[in-house]
């Protein structure tokens, strides 16, 4: 999504010191704590929820040229669809476990 000038987000650059507080900051947020879901909500974005002692926080992790960013985000609308999986019998299955099982059973393994 190109937006026009007068309509882009300010940001500002982020020198060492900056990075530095930012590591930090995350550090206390996110430890101790489990990657648990991710998104690409767009070609040049991240989405990463990780499941701490307190709740779900989530961080966008950015590259657009313009505008790279790491920042904590409120929980975002789930993108897409459930992930889905065929296994080698190219039966379509809603998890990884049950395919894998399957194709186990179906190849006599």
């Amino acid at each position: 999504m190109d937006l026009p000038p007068r309509d882009r987000p300010s940001a500002q650059g982020m020198d060492v010191t900056t990075v530095r507080a930012v590591v930090s900051d995350l550090r206390r947020r996110l430890l101790p704590s489990r990657f648990e879901k991710a998104q690409q909500p767009d070609p040049h974005s991240l989405q990463l929820g990780f499941r701490t002692l307190t709740g779900m926080v989530w961080l966008e992790l950015s590259w657009q040229a313009d505008l790279p960013r790491l920042v904590l985000i409120p929980p975002p609308r789930r993108q897409g669809g459930a992930a889905r999986w065929r296994n080698r019998s190219s039966t379509v299955c809603d998890n990884w476990l049950s395919c894998r099982s399957s194709s186990r059973a179906s190849s006599g393994w």
